[in-house]
């Protein structure tokens, strides 16, 4: 069995919990941390059990040992911190959203296609047993052609320091909490389509942002995300043969619930231990063991058409970044 040593860029919580569930997949192991402070990377080395501390990315990415690069710094530093790891030869899991914008993510992508290094976002909810269960399901028309569907994430953040409240570093609904909803949609009902926005917009960011689109097969899919109000965190899809209804939280749910249109009702109990980051770490695993430079359960395809969609919302409700020149084009 092939091993692979993990480097990790950014050391913050999601960080901690990814280096945490780490621990639980056989055949990897972490190797090092890297920050922009040399003191910093050191205290946060030995919280999360690495063998070392880097005080820059670069170093972090040159490292013998480190095979895989972890990134999970803020996500306006993503896209440069991915390419480090590739331009040194390193694959990549990018937490999300991998960018700020399709147009920077799809140079990015070309760079690690050319090079043959290995680039996934890490959309870890794709690869949870909840998500992979509901989507199979959908699938196999469990609740025949999907007509409707409604997926909300939205959560309250008391602190008005926050980054989400930051136009400077990308904050807002959209690219934080958005991302999910849009994602978990991509994946059980295909490409988004004919998509509408609407938003509520305090201090240079979007606080509140509801969605509409359709999909190839004629849905209608209504989208909500927020940082200042906690919603529903559900998804209720609506077939014509019965409904599906997936409980909170949206983006990493333990169970759902399937009914007919006889009103019989099925619970599918999907629990998992740990933060569920393991999951993802495996997909990254196999896909090396099998020389791919993508996923085929979370390919560079489905990350550019998520980041087409927030594009296209953020030029719809006027976001625009401090370090923009203008919306995406």
């Amino acid at each position: 069995m092939t091993e692979y040593g993990w480097g990790i860029i950014g050391a913050g919580r999601i960080s901690r919990e990814f280096a945490a569930d780490l621990g639980n997949v056989p055949d990897g192991h972490l190797v090092a941390v890297g920050s922009r402070s040399p003191d910093h990377a050191a205290a946060y080395a030995e919280e999360v059990g690495a063998a070392r501390g880097h005080g820059s990315y670069e170093d972090l990415v040159a490292d013998a040992d480190v095979d895989v690069v972890y990134v999970g710094n803020d996500h306006l530093d993503h896209v440069g911190a991915a390419r480090l790891a590739v331009e040194a030869g390193k694959p990549v899991l990018v937490e999300k959203p991998l960018g700020t914008d399709r147009e920077q993510v799809a140079e990015l992508l070309r760079l690690a296609v050319e090079r043959r290094v290995f680039v996934m976002e890490a959309m870890w909810s794709r690869f949870l047993p909840g998500l992979t269960e509901l989507i199979a399901r959908v699938a196999d028309g469990a609740i025949g052609t999907v007509r409707t569907a409604q997926l909300d994430l939205g959560i309250d953040q008391p602190d008005p320091e926050s980054r989400l409240f930051d136009p400077a570093r990308a904050g807002g609904a959209l690219l934080d909490v958005g991302v999910y909803p849009i994602s978990i949609a991509r994946m059980v009902l295909g490409g988004l389509a004919d998509v509408r926005a609407s938003a509520r917009m305090g201090g240079g960011v979007d606080l509140a942002t509801d969605m509409w689109a359709v999909t190839s097969d004629g849905a209608r899919v209504r989208l909500r995300c927020a940082v200042d109000e906690p919603l529903a965190n559900t998804a209720t899809f609506v077939g014509d043969a019965g409904r599906i209804q997936v409980d909170q939280p949206l983006h990493h749910p333990g169970r759902f619930t399937v009914e007919d249109l006889a009103g019989e009702v099925e619970v599918v109990e999907t629990p998992f231990a740990g933060h569920g980051f393991e999951f993802e770490i495996v997909e990254v695993h196999e896909c090396l063991a099998q020389g791919l430079v993508q996923s085929p359960r979370w390919s560079h395809g489905d990350t550019l058409a998520t980041h087409a969609v927030m594009d296209e919302v953020r030029r719809q409700i006027g976001l625009v970044y401090p370090f923009e020149d203008g919306p995406p084009a």
